[in-house]
């Protein structure tokens, strides 16, 4: 690639993704958890994506992504910012501005970053420019009009006169074929889709309002009223279009591509004056001043482009929308199948499949246009794999939990033996552990090793075997491939149980997480009095005792990854009842 084509911007959104924790054995973490700036023990409900996309030449480029508790915050949005425009420029790209919608954080950050209608940039290294994407900004123009009047140079603007106009439309042969109920009563969703929006402030039903207002057919609104409507709906067009350039030349002039003092240029700047003086007759609306701060940085990174690059003479205004990143949204979710909204998990899955098979295909139901960039390719010999941020040493943390407590709460149970199973004193919990130990040591291969941890006499005695007793479908001393560990295992595995549950409450957010704990567990066993000895390195069967040892945290962790999240939803659930009772 030469100089002009790393010329980029930084695009950036969230999507709203499933609640959800899973052990990801590849690179020893937690998915789901909270990682922004630092990982955090909050499961993740949210994931922002960086895009990086070509100013100069049609490429994108998935740059980063990370998963929030909720919408993250204007302050950690703006460090999110920085952070990418580092990593960017670090592997030579040139990012010359960050675009992103008009949500109420991103405007937080864009007061954080003190850009504003006058100065819309910011400086890191050198000018980055300021976009609100231009298709959310023309969809809030819809929404606010929808709600209230504006008071425009020309007159009141008044969305009643096009809901007239449709009424009056219901010949055979339809003068607006594009607009349905749901462009002039939306719902909801309907207020969503951008596609709505500019079929609504079209040239065609400026033509109509036209047409109708001249053969005086409008009898709820006045013709002063419908004149000013109409020319409101062409303007807002024609803005659009001058905003929206994807070739040099179209027989549309306003589809143009943009150059210095052409007749696009020209527009945009008439266009930001007329802005400045629309009144709005509801609550404060952002999206007016946001079009004149997009239009304003649009200036500025053309002057500059055109300053640093002097072959090159036009500009393709659509290139600084956020459109490659909504298109990643409708492959992830087409991908999903009925699942719309996928875990972290299956976020991760479904990227690095698009990504490696190139398919990014998306539905015509999507909400933009196909923004045809080429995905670049992932150079794996050139870089170093590294899930999200840097994997960080394992940090030694000194925990509350006492150690030598948990050995001895379980001493109680340490070397019983009687003849009989009818023992009310046995946690149930208890059983099932033991069926569980013995699930485990029966993957031993060694059989030094088998001879301490499995039951040398099937005849199983203490209160904790019932549940593999009463699993047994055969005799009472054939039990298949049912095995019951030895005290002696099941008593060292119990108190690595106890210790997996205290550390995994508050250190979900742990990088290697499977290493720490196995750590820590083996740590705790050498300076428990009872089996000092069981982890001595020097033993031959050191390393098959360690084997086990993450053979037991790794089933461990994919459990309560699980009931983590279903305690969350319980939780959540038992809140919304009491909610609903009072």
């Amino acid at each position: 690639m030469n100089a002009s084509d790393k010329e980029c911007i930084l695009a950036c959104d969230e999507v709203a993704i499933k609640k959800n924790l899973t052990y990801n054995v590849s690179v020893d973490i937690i998915d789901g958890i909270e990682h922004l700036l630092d990982r955090s023990n909050k499961i993740g409900s949210h994931i922002c994506v960086f895009v990086l996309r070509g100013i100069l030449k049609k490429w994108k480029f998935i740059l980063n992504y990370f998963v929030a508790e909720t919408n993250i915050k204007g302050d950690c949005l703006k460090s999110l910012i920085y952070k990418n425009i580092i990593i960017a420029e670090t592997i030579g790209f040139k990012v010359r501005g960050v675009v992103y919608d008009q949500g109420g954080n991103n405007r937080k950050c864009t007061s954080l970053l003190e850009v504003t209608n006058e100065k819309p940039y910011f400086t890191l290294n050198n000018k980055k420019y300021m976009f609100y994407d231009i298709p959310h900004l023309f969809k809030s123009v819809r929404n606010n009009f929808l709600r209230a009047n504006f008071e425009t140079p020309d007159g009141l603007v008044d969305f009643d006169v096009i809901r007239e106009v449709y009424e009056l439309d219901h010949g055979s042969v339809t003068r607006m074929t594009k607009l349905t109920r749901s462009h002039v009563n939306p719902t909801r969703f309907e207020l969503m889709r951008v596609c709505l929006a500019t079929q609504t402030l079209s040239h065609t039903v400026a033509a109509a309002i036209k047409t109708c207002n001249q053969n005086k057919q409008l009898h709820r609104n006045s013709s002063e009223v419908a004149a000013s409507t109409a020319a409101f709906v062409q303007k807002d067009n024609d803005y659009f279009d001058c905003l929206n350039s994807r070739v040099l030349t179209d027989k549309n002039p306003m589809k143009c591509a943009l150059q210095v003092n052409n007749g696009v240029w020209n527009k945009l700047k008439e266009m930001q004056e007329y802005l400045k003086s629309v009144k709005y007759h509801g609550n404060k609306i952002y999206c007016v001043d946001g079009l004149i701060q997009t239009t304003e940085a649009i200036f500025g990174l053309v002057e500059d482009l055109f300053k640093d690059h002097t072959d090159h003479f036009f500009f393709l205004t659509s290139r600084v929308n956020q459109d490659p990143l909504e298109n990643i949204f409708a492959c992830v979710r087409a991908k999903g199948g009925n699942c719309r909204n996928p875990s972290v998990n299956e976020f991760n899955i479904i990227i690095a499949k698009l990504i490696s098979l190139h398919i990014f295909k998306f539905s015509q139901k999507s909400n933009c246009e196909s923004d045809d960039d080429v995905m670049l390719p992932i150079e794996f010999d050139s870089i170093i794999y590294q899930p999200f941020v840097e994997k960080k040493e394992i940090q030694q943390q000194e925990y509350s939990v006492s150690f030598s407590k948990i050995v001895q709460d379980n001493e109680r149970y340490f070397d019983q033996n009687i003849d009989n199973f009818l023992c009310n004193d046995v946690p149930i919990e208890l059983t099932s552990s033991r069926y569980f130990v013995g699930y485990i040591a029966k993957g031993s291969s060694c059989d030094k090793c088998r001879s301490v941890i499995l039951k040398e006499t099937e005849h199983l005695t203490a209160p904790s075997e019932l549940f593999i007793h009463e699993k047994n479908y055969s005799i009472e001393s054939d039990f298949g491939k049912l095995r019951a560990p030895s005290d002696l295992f099941f008593n060292i595995y119990k108190i690595h149980i106890k210790a997996f549950e205290n550390i995994f409450k508050n250190n979900k957010k742990q990088m290697c997480i499977k290493k720490f704990i196995v750590e820590q567990c083996i740590k705790c066993t050498n300076e428990s009095s009872a089996f000092p000895l069981w982890f001595y390195e020097n033993n031959e069967c050191y390393a098959h005792r360690t084997d086990l040892l993450n053979k037991l945290i790794k089933v461990l962790l994919f459990k309560h990854c699980k009931w983590t999240v279903i305690a969350d939803r319980q939780k959540k659930q038992a809140k919304l009842s009491i909610l609903s009772h009072e």
